[in-house]
């Protein structure tokens, strides 16, 4: 099933977190963020240049949009800016006709999602950002523009109670957004873990012994599958989703016997390649630990002989493409990411 472009539209009353839940799908899912925020703002501005304008004040040139421009000024707004093969999300859809418009329009790709969190925590949080007192919360908080937030939200396919951590947050949001996308529950690296030490139980697979003979049997049906993958490379043969899902689980055991923490060692992993430079390296982008002040540099030639064993390679003769690549080392000797 190929991904749906969904238009996520985000509801929710003042400080919930909102332009929170928009940041990340636009970090973590690479989703195009169109800022309500922006739009009042363009719309309402005396100058070109970029302006401070506080949340109060946006609230009041939001409603005056509503009221001498239209109630689907805005809305029309966001229409222009939806294109149809890529996910977007609307961080902040005041109201209730608002939303109907983008449903009519938008069809199944419009998925409202609505995020709250105590008034507590709220009234915190617009303190925090805003440095204002607690009469400014409350007169923001009563605000003309904020008054369909309660309908609104009855009207969302999802509510979010955004009162937990940040990790916590992303984690449901990441699980619903991947499920509107792609049309299923997504699987964890726990519960693919829990599922594979199952599968272990069942059949009195080792747990947690390390045992040298069960690894090396293992590695052995890693090869295999690794053969089966290649098979497809250069065959187009075989069910190469399926070769890969048996090297998941073959991996994953492996984890289990070794009692490792697969999700820590990802995280601290993946921090490490994420701050890794990227190189252009024979037309292919290369991400990897170079070395310092210094690639490792071979001829064309060089490369050839290394490649075939064959040192007797000349200019004259044709040189092939190369696959390898000698540029890259890792710090670890681990492949490049």
């Amino acid at each position: 099933m190929p991904p749906i472009a969904i238009v996520v539209g985000l509801t929710g009353p003042l400080c919930a977190g909102k332009t929170t839940v928009a940041e990340y799908l636009r970090v973590a899912h690479g989703v195009e963020v169109i800022s309500t925020r922006e739009i009042v703002r363009q719309e309402t501005s005396t100058t070109e240049s970029t302006e401070t304008v506080t949340r109060p004040e946006l609230q009041d040139r939001g409603q005056w949009l509503q009221d001498n421009r239209g109630p689907l000024f805005v809305t029309e707004r966001i229409l222009e800016r939806i294109v149809p093969d890529r996910p977007f999300v609307i961080d902040a859809i005041r109201h209730v006709v608002s939303q109907e418009k983008l449903a009519q329009v938008l069809g199944p790709r419009f998925v409202p999602l609505h995020i709250t969190a105590p008034e507590s925590l709220r009234r915190i949080r617009f303190l925090k950002r805003e440095g204002a007192s607690g009469k400014s919360f409350d007169q923001s908080n009563m605000h003309q523009i904020e008054s369909d937030t309660e309908p609104l939200g009855s009207m969302s396919k999802a509510v979010i109670d955004n009162r937990q951590s940040l990790l916590e947050l992303a984690t449901q949001i990441g699980s619903l957004f991947q499920c509107w996308r792609y049309g299923r529950i997504p699987i964890s690296l726990q519960s693919a873990l829990e599922m594979v030490r199952d599968f272990h139980e069942k059949h009195g697979f080792d747990i947690g012994t390390c045992n040298p003979e069960v690894l090396g049997q293992r590695l052995v049906l890693m090869m295999e599958e690794l053969g089966e993958v290649a098979r497809w490379v250069t065959r187009r043969q075989g069910d190469v989703a399926e070769e890969h899902a048996d090297l998941l689980i073959l991996l994953l055991g492996n984890a289990i016997t070794m009692d490792l923490d697969l999700e820590e060692a990802l995280v601290r992993k993946a921090r490490k390649i994420f701050a890794r430079p990227s190189k252009l390296i024979d037309g292919q982008k290369r991400v990897s630990h170079w070395r310092r002040g210094e690639e490792l540099e071979l001829s064309r030639l060089d490369r050839v002989r290394f490649e075939t064993g064959d040192r007797k390679v000349t200019k004259e003769q044709p040189v092939p493409q190369l696959n390898l690549n000698l540029d890259a080392h890792t710090e670890d000797g681990g492949a490049d990411k």
